[in-house]
């Protein structure tokens, strides 16, 4: 073997036993270990619960620290809940017996920034963790003024910037109605991008009592009435005259909640024909209003039906309704408008019963409160 090629061995040896030996040290673990200085890491936690145990590392005199906490899964850098890990610093300043100055929380004084690649170690030292408290995120419900409760708190570091909320507040048997709010009362609604405070930050929201589909589309509107949730609008919604984003005429039993504003369903269309297989439901919105059904607070406006008899039907007692077809006892309807056309054509001899609202209604008259439909069209074409 050449000689080149045995001093690289040697140097390689070398350089693995005095790794060997710093990392032994980090470790905490006994033996012999080649170092001048003892470098001590401690967790500057003060009074805090279950403090992490110091950590050491040997170093050669006038050396770097080349490793330190985080450098390897034996030798980690622990962590605070609630906390972040801002660095490493020298005490600002030690009494007479080398002990570093604490303040009247318990935590020592720091004084300068250990800078791991340009400081170098002549002695031994200790160097002391800071850890800075991380905000937390604390969601207020407006109708309640309680802090709701939260599976996930939402804590960051100072100078984070945030886009969203990365967890919803939610309450058992409640619905987010999905807006932030900067007060406990008004309009005015927490602002994204929004970058992390040193201080906690307040947000404010709003529930629904029960569970409900958040409806803003068409096809958001015919998916929840066509199984039965209950549907709290969040803006107006316009079904273009096309039968296509329209719901299925069965049986509703949930609830429609056009919000304090009052939203409105517009543009609806439908033509119909009774026939020996079908002789029921026929409407423009609902079929059948189930004994638990609710509609209240909403508009619906430019509704039209066009009702007509295939003649495989030569008897039948027919009712039509432009908002429902039926509707069960029990049933409510309250604060509701609707506007539009009811159109049909017959023969002569048949006999079909036509309403600008229900077609067959078996509710008491307080079940039907405040509702308009003056405004609707029944009328025959021939």
């Amino acid at each position: 073997m050449n000689k080149a090629k045995l001093s690289l061995k040697l140097l390689i040896c070398v350089l693995v036993l005095v790794g060997l030996a710093t990392l032994l040290v980090a470790c905490n673990i006994g033996g012999p270990a080649h170092f001048d200085h003892l470098v001590t890491f401690v967790y500057n936690t003060g009074n805090i619960v279950d403090s992490p145990e110091t950590q050491q590392v040997g170093v050669f005199d006038n050396g770097l620290v080349s490793i330190r906490p985080g450098y390897s899964n034996n030798f980690r850098l622990y962590n605070l809940e609630g906390y972040y890990f801002t660095g490493w610093y020298l005490p600002a300043e030690v009494d007479e017996e080398g002990n570093p100055t604490k303040d009247e929380n318990g935590f020592v004084i720091l004084g300068e920034k250990w800078d791991f690649k340009k400081m170098r170690v002549t002695e031994d030292i200790k160097l002391y963790g800071a850890f800075e408290k991380q905000s937390m995120v604390h969601f207020i419900n407006r109708g309640t003024g309680e802090e709701v409760p939260m599976r996930y708190p939402i804590v960051n570091t100072p100078g984070t910037v945030l886009t969203e909320f990365i967890f919803t507040p939610e309450l058992e048997n409640h619905t987010f109605l999905g807006k932030y709010y900067v007060a406990p009362t008004g309009k005015e609604e927490f602002a994204f991008p929004y970058t992390v405070q040193d201080t906690d930050v307040n947000v404010y929201v709003e529930f629904l009592d029960g569970e409900y589909a958040l409806v803003s589309t068409r096809s958001q509107l015919r998916t929840a009435i066509a199984t039965n949730q209950n549907v709290y609008l969040l803006n107006d919604i316009d079904c273009e005259n096309n039968e296509s984003y329209l719901w299925a005429l069965g049986t509703y039993s949930g609830e429609i909640n056009g919000s304090p504003e009052r939203h409105t369903i517009k543009n609806v269309s439908r033509t119909i024909t009774a026939a020996r297989n079908r002789q029921s439901n026929f409407s423009a919105l609902f079929g059948t209003l189930g004994a638990n059904a609710y509609i209240h607070d909403v508009n619906f406006e430019n509704v039209n039906l066009m009702f007509t008899l295939d003649s495989s039907l030569t008897s039948a007692n027919i009712f039509v309704g432009l908002f429902a077809w039926r509707a069960q006892q029990g049933a409510r309807v309250e604060n509701v408008t609707i506007s539009g056309n009811l159109r049909y054509s017959l023969p002569d001899d048949m006999h079909v019963t036509f309403s600008q609202f229900i077609g067959e209604s078996l509710l008491n008259p307080n079940d039907i409160t405040n509702c308009n439909y003056d405004n609707v069209v029944v009328a025959s074409i021939k």
